[in-house]
């Protein structure tokens, strides 16, 4: 009796277990699964952030809602998430180091420069103000 309300499961033909599917490129499909994407993305390789961006480039020329709650997600991370430029990463401890020395140095030569600016200024006022006889 209950067999009757229960709809009959559709089997569908069996194909050859693929190991990869192309796009276009050299990768695995593997490298387009964009769940968890911002987690992976620094891990990946240039070649991989690549292709994802152009295989979610070509399905955001589809109608929205076709693309998965993953893409959407994955979508909106590569549009707006901290990566690349907007990364926010720590300074490392030498690249601290390296900015301090350099930032030290520089100020100490504006420093030396405005006090020898000062030195030729008041020089040269004392020059003029002497009445220089071979000027005349």
């Amino acid at each position: 009796m209950l067999q009757r309300f229960i709809r009959p499961i559709r089997r569908l033909p069996r194909t050859a277990n693929l190991q990869s599917v192309r796009y276009n490129s050299t990768l695995n499909e593997e490298y387009l699964d964009t769940k968890n994407l911002p987690m992976r993305w620094e891990k990946m390789e240039k070649e991989a952030q690549e292709e994802i961006i152009d295989h979610l480039a070509d399905l955001q020329d589809e109608s929205w809602t076709k693309l998965s709650p993953d893409n959407k997600k994955a979508c909106y991370y590569l549009a707006y998430g901290e990566w690349g430029p907007r990364n926010k990463q720590t300074m490392t401890v030498p690249e601290v180091v390296f900015k301090l020395i350099t930032s030290g140095i520089l100020f100490i030569v504006l420093g030396v420069t405005a006090v020898n600016y000062a030195i030729d200024k008041e020089k040269k006022e004392q020059l003029e103000s002497s009445g220089n006889p071979s000027a005349a």
